[in-house]
């Protein structure tokens, strides 16, 4: 079987269609009669179905779930199959709207960056300067802008921001806006 998002899902909307893929060459009129899917989720009682099929709604908890297909033909042949899904958690993006690169103030406030949690696969964030300009960029999502521009400090003034995320289902994500830098 394949679940449809790929293996993939964020708690935001933790609902997968398992699509079966059971095949029986069709001898002496061979075909499937019986499935019996079981979600894995061990959070209610009543976690299978008998549609060739089925779409389940896990809950918002993230975790990975371990789903069974039983098949059974006409002639009482059957197999059986397992594959884990994954209910990831969402992605979380915190952008600050000013930073003061001058230890005045707190440690986390000496640099630029968005904060973003587990559910991100890729990160590629650029800050620009009032004309367009790129200032700088990084994929490391530890990483903060300085303030400071080929070696200068940059100065007080409202900045811009691009961000590209990606999550761990492959969904890609853009965020832009402005920040300003305080001295």
């Amino acid at each position: 079987f394949l679940p449809d998002p790929n293996n993939i899902a964020t708690a935001a909307f933790p609902r997968f269609t398992f699509n079966n893929a059971s095949k029986v060459t069709n001898v002496l009129g061979a075909s499937i009669v019986t499935y019996r899917w079981d979600f894995g989720d061990p959070n209610t009682q009543d976690d299978t179905s008998g549609k060739e099929n089925p779409v389940w709604y896990y809950g918002t908890d993230t975790a990975t779930y371990y789903v069974n297909l039983y098949v059974e033909t006409v002639h009482g042949c059957s197999g059986t199959i397992t594959k884990p899904v994954i209910v990831g958690p969402d992605i979380l993006i915190y952008i600050p709207n000013a930073f003061t690169p001058n230890e005045s103030g707190p440690g986390e406030n000496e640099g630029f960056r968005a904060y973003t949690n587990d559910g991100v696969k890729s990160y590629h964030l650029f800050v620009f300067n009032r004309w367009g300009e790129l200032l700088w960029e990084s994929e490391d999502p530890e990483a903060k802008w300085d303030g400071t521009y080929k070696g200068a400090e940059a100065q007080s003034d409202v900045y811009a921001y691009y961000l590209e995320v990606t999550g761990k289902n492959d969904k890609a994500y853009k965020y832009s806006g402005t920040f300003t830098l305080i001295r």
